[in-house]
């Protein structure tokens, strides 16, 4: 499922031990809090659905867990940039 500039899929870690991958959709790298930068991250608790598992990945995004990438500068601010 798309959720704000993310990816989100649940999957079955094991037999009913749901836990949800995030990405971004451009395939930038995720700043993860006390983690090193990463192209995907998964949540780290086993819930009992897939909606579980969904709605914990859709809270560590809004509460700002997982944002983009530090230190990438988007490319829009340099090109626009006027000497003076």
């Amino acid at each position: 499922m798309d959720y704000q500039q993310f990816v989100i899929n649940a999957f079955e870690m094991r037999r009913g031990k749901w836990r949800a991958r995030i990405s971004r959709r451009d395939g930038t790298p995720l700043a993860v809090k006390g983690r090193k930068l990463a192209r995907e991250c998964v949540t780290g608790s086993d819930d009992k659905t897939a909606a579980d598992a969904l709605l914990v990945a859709m809270d560590m995004i809004d509460w700002g867990t997982i944002s983009s990438a530090a230190g990438i500068v988007p490319i829009e601010p340099l090109w626009r940039k006027t000497s003076g």
